[in-house]
């Protein structure tokens, strides 16, 4: 790494005095959680630290610098809400608790279970990622559609959108005999 390209941290300090608690504002906005929005924090100044070369002077330094904070906030959201999504698709891909004693009593029955988990987690797989966490969010964690809209920080009209195109992908996906997909 050249001299040139090494962050100035000298010069950073006062920017940072300056602006942190407009940063800290935005990491507050979309972490809840003191541990993640300190976290939030440092990620959005290491963002601004590696990125303060691009600021070209136009327009005001904060405004800039408050675009870039929650751009990246923005994106670790729905990094970490995606990222639940596809732990809780694996979560249930597993065998439920509740049904695993008729499930295992019947080894006919566990095979069928099985083979419809399979094929639905490859019909998931071939959705759209938005797509995907949105059925996600709606069936297994029962989130309504407004609150679908705000984990996913999209609007309602967008999400139905989604949930609708995600049913219709499913019901061709898996063939005829599923008119009670939800």
């Amino acid at each position: 790494m050249g001299e040139s390209t090494r962050p100035d941290f000298d010069s950073f300090r006062p920017l940072l005095r300056r602006f942190g608690p407009l940063i800290e504002t935005v990491a507050a906005q979309y972490a809840t959680d003191g541990d993640d929005q300190d976290d939030l924090y440092q990620e959005i100044c290491i963002r601004i630290l590696d990125r303060i070369h691009q600021y070209e002077g136009r327009g005001a330094l904060g405004g800039w610098i408050q675009r870039l904070a929650h751009r990246f906030a923005r994106n670790w959201c729905n990094a970490r809400t995606a990222h639940k999504a596809r732990l809780e698709r694996y979560a249930a891909e597993m065998l439920p608790m509740e049904a695993a004693g008729s499930l295992v009593d019947n080894p006919e029955k566990l095979m069928d279970y099985k083979e419809f988990l399979k094929g639905l987690g490859h019909a998931f797989a071939r959705l759209p990622e938005r797509q995907s966490d949105v059925m996600v969010l709606i069936h297994l964690k029962g989130c309504s559609i407004a609150e679908v809209a705000e984990i996913l920080k999209s609007k309602e009209a967008t999400i139905r959108s989604h949930h609708r195109h995600a049913r219709e992908s499913l019901r061709k996906m898996l063939g005829d005999g599923n008119d009670d997909l939800p």
